[in-house]
């Protein structure tokens, strides 16, 4: 598959999927487009978390947010949630 111009948001099926398929309990996934010379695009990383467990989604979501704000150093104020089991009630 070509690389989008747009890229789109990985929904948490996706990683669903991959922990059910490969037998694990939490994924995390990190995406990112750059450009051809490997230069960040603005605003094209990603971060999905999924766990089975109330548990595991908690650990996964932890470990997402440390990955996010610790590690790749993103704004929280600039981050946009597309889905969040910690407020989606």
């Amino acid at each position: 598959m070509d690389r989008i111009s747009n890229p789109l948001p990985i929904p948490v099926g996706a990683a669903k999927e991959i922990g059910e398929r490969y037998g694990y309990d939490q994924v995390i996934i990190i995406a990112r487009a750059v450009t051809d010379d490997s230069k960040q695009l603005e605003g094209c990383e990603h971060l999905t978390t999924w766990g089975r467990s109330t548990t595991d989604k908690t650990i996964a979501a932890a470990a997402g947010d440390h990955i996010k704000y610790g590690v790749m150093k993103w704004e929280k104020a600039s981050t946009t949630i597309h889905q969040d089991f910690r407020t989606d009630k």
